[in-house]
């Protein structure tokens, strides 16, 4: 993944708290909860970009973000469009509704750990045996 892609990632990041620190009316559990789905949404991002291109097997699951698998840019750009848009929307829910929006965006956090730790293990199945001493 290259690095201008993580590095607006972390600028949104810092925005969504920032804004919270700004604005009232959301408590600080939905604005923690929104940052934790941001977080979690990045490390989802990068294992599959990394198990991706480790993996000659690995194949995006997602259709929305399949086509893109070979332009690194386009994948995360669609990638950050969708997390920005569920934030986004979530944002302005836990507005008025902020236990939902903190259900909603742990739920999604939570789902996107699975997938990160499942795109991990695609990673390790890619490497190759390396024995602990060599074999005689």
């Amino acid at each position: 993944m290259p690095r201008p892609s993580i590095f607006a990632i972390g600028v949104l990041l810092c925005t969504c708290t920032t804004a919270s620190a700004q604005e009232g009316g959301r408590p600080w559990w939905a604005t923690a909860a929104l940052t934790t789905h941001a977080t979690s949404h990045t490390l989802d991002l990068v294992t599959t970009n990394l198990a991706l291109h480790q993996n000659p097997n690995a194949v995006e699951m997602n259709p929305v973000l399949r086509p893109f698998v070979d332009q690194p840019w386009a994948f995360g750009t669609v990638s950050a469009g969708l997390w920005v848009g569920a934030n986004y929307t979530l944002w302005k829910v836990a507005k008025s509704h902020p236990k939902r929006a903190t259900f909603i965006a742990l739920a999604l956090s939570a789902a996107e750990l699975t997938i990160a730790s499942h795109n991990a293990s695609v990673m390790r199945a890619s490497a190759p045996f390396t024995p602990a001493r060599p074999i005689r």
